[in-house]
C-alpha cells in the first residue's frame, strides 16, 4: 500500500472562525486517506504548540524554513493572509518540497512570476486555491453546456454580492481594507469568481471593466474601530467570450445580509441553466443549487447531481471543506502518477494578469483583448 503524503499546513488556529486552514484544509486533509497532516505552523510557539496538540498533530513549528525541511513533509499548504504567500511558498520550494497554496499567488504579479520562476526551477508539483472547478454543482453545468443543453450559447453572467469587502470587516481580515496588500474584492474574490465562471462558460476574449470603491472607511466588527479604506469594493466586467457570447460579471462587497448571494446564469439558443445560493459566500465557496429550462418550459426545474461528481470518498457535507478534498486529490494523482495539475502556478500567474487586465481595462476606459 502506498504511504500517504505527509502535510505540513502552514496557517492554523484552534479557534476555526479565526483560520481558512482550520476550517477547510484540516478537514479536507484528515477527510483522504492519501494525505497524513503531520506538522502544523503558526506565527507563535505557544499558539501552534495549542493547535496540535487541539488537532492530534506531531509536529508543531513556529518557523516555517524549519518545518519545510522537516523530513516527515513532504507537501507545505500555506493558507495565511495573502502578503505572506510568497515568503512562505519560496521556502517550501527551497527546501524541495510540493507546494499547495491558498489564492492568491502573491500579492503583486511580479512576485509571482518570481515565485513561478523558483517552482519551475525546483520541479515540484504545484497547486493554487482556486476551487471553483471543484464545486461539483459548476462542473456539473459546465458538463451539461458541453452537451449541448442550451444550444448555442448566446450570454453568461454572475452576479456575487458579499457582506464584506465594503464598509464592515473582521479584525481578522481588516488588512484587506489596504489596496497595497493585494487582498481586496479584484484580487481575492473577482479572481476566485472569473475563475468559476471561465470554467463554467470559456475565457474571455475582450473585455470592458469598472472598477470602483464606494466606501472610504470601514468599521470593524465588534470594535467600534474604524480604519480607512484604499482597496475597491464594486467590480463589473462585461465582455465577449471566446465562443462569441456576451458576458456579464459584477461582484459587490458591503451589502446586507439580505441581498447577500451567487447567481450564475447561462442563457442559449435551445435552454437556460441557473446556479443559485443566498448567503455571504463567494462562488468557489458555497453550495449550489442548479436549475434548468429547455424552450417550451414555463418554468425551471431543478436539476440533481449526478452521483459521478461526488467525492470519493464521500462524509464531508458540501461547502469548502469538500471542495478542497477534491483539490488535494488531483494534487496527490499528480504527484503519484507524474500527471499535470491544471490549477498550477503557471495557471496562478495568468490568472493574475488577467486581474492586472481586467484593471487596465477600469483605469483607461479602453476595452482591452485577453489572449
Amino acid at each position: 500500500m502506498t504511504k500517504p503524503l505527509r502535510v505540513g499546513l502552514i496557517g492554523a488556529s484552534v479557534d476555526p472562525s479565526l483560520s481558512w486552514g482550520t476550517r477547510a484544509h484540516i478537514p479536507a486533509i484528515r477527510h483522504l486517506p492519501q494525505f497524513d497532516l503531520t506538522a502544523i505552523c503558526t506565527s507563535r510557539p505557544d499558539t501552534a504548540e495549542a493547535a496540535a496538540r487541539h488537532f492530534g498533530v506531531p509536529l508543531a513549528f513556529c518557523d516555517p524554513d524549519e518545518m519545510a525541511a522537516h523530513p516527515q513533509v513532504d507537501v507545505v499548504a500555506v493558507s495565511v493572509r495573502t502578503p505572506l504567500h510568497g515568503r512562505m511558498v519560496r521556502s517550501a520550494l527551497d527546501a524541495g518540497k510540493h507546494v499547495y497554496c491558498e489564492w492568491p499567488l502573491g500579492s503583486t504579479t511580479a512576485e509571482a512570476r518570481e515565485t513561478l520562476a523558483q517552482a519551475r526551477r525546483a520541479g515540484v508539483v504545484t497547486m493554487i486555491g482556486l476551487q471553483g472547478r471543484s464545486n461539483e454543482t459548476i462542473a456539473h453545468a459546465r458538463d451539461l453546456v458541453a452537451e449541448g443543453f442550451v444550444g448555442r450559447m448566446i450570454s453568461a453572467s454572475l452576479k456575487v454580492t458579499q457582506e464584506n469587502f465594503g464598509h464592515l470587516e473582521t479584525a481578522g481580515n481588516a488588512y484587506t481594507a489596504d489596496i497595497r496588500n493585494g487582498a481586496d474584492i479584484l484580487r481575492i474574490a473577482t479572481g476566485q469568481a472569473l475563475e468559476a465562471f471561465c470554467f463554467a462558460v470559456g475565457e474571455f476574449d475582450e473585455l470592458t471593466v469598472v472598477v470602483s470603491r464606494q466606501y472610504d472607511t470601514a468599521s470593524i466588527v465588534g470594535s467600534g474601530r474604524v480604519i480607512d479604506k484604499s482597496s475597491p469594493d464594486l467590480v463589473m466586467i462585461a465582455g465577449r467570450l471566446a465562443n462569441s457570447a456576451d458576458a456579464f460579471v459584477h461582484i459587490r462587497g458591503g451589502v446586507s445580509p439580505a441581498a447577500a448571494g451567487v447567481r450564475l446564469e447561462i442563457n442559449g439558443t435551445d435552454g437556460d441553466l441557473v446556479l443559485t445560493s443566498p448567503g455571504s459566500a463567494n462562488v468557489h465557496r458555497t453550495p449550489l443549487r442548479l436549475a434548468g429550462a429547455r424552450r417550451g418550459d414555463v418554468e425551471f426545474h431543478e436539476i440533481p447531481l449526478p452521483e459521478r461528481y461526488a467525492l470519493q470518498p464521500a462524509g464531508l457535507a458540501d461547502g469548502p471543506p469538500r471542495y478542497l478534498a477534491h483539490n488535494y486529490l488531483r494534487l496527490a494523482s499528480a504527484i503519484r502518477n507524474d500527471e499535470p495539475v491544471v490549477v498550477d502556478f503557471d495557471y496562478a500567474v495568468r490568472h493574475q494578469e488577467l486581474l492586472d487586465l481586467v484593471q487596465t481595462a477600469s483605469d483607461t476606459g479602453m476595452r482591452q483583448t485577453w489572449r
